[in-house]
């Protein structure tokens, strides 16, 4: 299945509106760096779809194989 990811960019700091046309996210920069920290960076964007994938796997590995988990729980640090 197809998804079009959309991204507008804002003026205001280095916000962009990114969207898959059913639900929209805002990427920023931290203040620190001219953003207007509005929303996760870039980079823990793309950190938060990698952990995102690996709890969704192991999910998928305790069910498979009828593993009783319950909560799981990523941390990453930049």
């Amino acid at each position: 299945m197809e998804t079009k990811i959309r991204i507008k960019n804002i003026p205001e700091g280095y916000q962009a509106i990114i969207t898959n046309g059913k639900h929209s996210l805002i990427s920023d920069k931290p203040l620190a760096i001219r953003g207007t920290d509005m929303g996760l960076s870039p980079t823990e964007s793309l950190l938060s779809g990698i952990a995102t994938c690996t709890l969704d796997t192991i999910r998928h590995i305790a069910r498979k194989n009828n593993w009783k988990i319950e909560n799981i729980y990523a941390e990453f640090f930049q």
